[in-house]
């Protein structure tokens, strides 16, 4: 009797513990991030971002990876995602940022690691005639960025 009363005693702390155990939340650095914007014939864009990612110590896993984009008309099956190399086969449209995309990263970035992150996209229609002079075009880019509420250090 003593032995279950023990037990459930056990038992009992174990899960007030666990339900008082804050949710970790994501916590990152970028130190370094990369965009190259290819304009091409068809006034689509082609762009090419790479950034390295840290995982600081005693944060989620970073185990995906929400990217802004310029608008709603892109086609996500022509965008390629990598994750030091190795090809991500799943790019969808982001549930957090909009207009946007999101990537999940397998395997995550666990917490004191890295990776480089890549992602290659075509954006239609961003290249718009001027209406001023004729014979220039005009065409404007904002990358994307991440929440301060989540991102640490600086980026170069």
């Amino acid at each position: 009797m003593k032995y279950r009363y023990l037990v459930y005693h056990i038992l009992f702390a174990a899960a007030a513990f666990c339900a008082q155990s804050p949710a970790l939340e994501y916590s990152f650095q970028v130190p370094e991030m990369e965009l190259h914007v290819t304009v091409n014939p068809d006034a689509s864009v082609t762009m090419e971002y790479r950034m390295n990612l840290m995982c600081n110590e005693g944060a989620r896993a970073i185990d995906i990876v929400d990217i802004g984009t310029p608008h709603r008309g892109y086609d996500t099956s022509n965008m390629k995602a990598y994750l030091n190399g190795e090809k991500l086969d799943i790019i969808r449209h982001s549930e957090v940022v909009h207009p946007g995309v999101e990537v999940p990263l397998t395997p995550p970035i666990d917490p004191g690691q890295s990776g480089q992150f890549e992602i290659n996209l075509t954006m239609p229609d961003m290249v718009y005639q001027d209406t001023t002079r004729a014979e220039n075009a005009s065409l404007r880019i904002t990358p994307t960025w991440f929440d301060g509420d989540y991102l640490t250090g600086s980026t170069d």
